[in-house]
């Protein structure tokens, strides 16, 4: 498979920065396989990882939130490689800052689904 040439100096990059930290390899690769996986960003998510690195590696968090992980493995990679417990918000709840009438079409029914199913702790 031939990656796209951003994509391509991005994991160059990426490669002198893990180099330099002590991880391993199996981590290592992980971080750069997780990364690709993203879905619809895996450019900003290799250049972005450096800076993630840096602020995990400064054991001033003792967890890594995100609204979804779909489409977004980095996350569980970072929470096994730093030992740092992930949370997902929703998977249990709604938030959204968009346009109203979207809102009522996708997010309205995915609470509604998530609080017949018991799931929904917040919106």
């Amino acid at each position: 498979m031939r990656l796209p040439s951003l994509i391509q100096g991005c994991v160059r990059s990426l490669i002198g920065v893990l180099a330099q930290r002590g991880l391993s390899a199996r981590d290592k690769v992980a971080l750069v396989a997780s990364a690709l996986a993203t879905e619809g960003a895996p450019a900003e998510s290799l250049a972005g990882l450096n800076d993630i690195l840096q602020l995990l590696e400064s054991r001033q968090f003792d967890r890594v939130d995100c609204f979804s992980m779909r489409g977004f493995a980095m996350i569980s990679t970072l929470s096994r490689v730093f030992g740092v417990p992930h949370r997902e918000f929703l998977s249990r709840g709604t938030r959204y800052f968009g346009e109203f009438a979207f809102e009522l079409l996708t997010v309205v029914p995915y609470a509604y689904w998530l609080h017949r199913n018991g799931l929904l702790e917040l919106t």
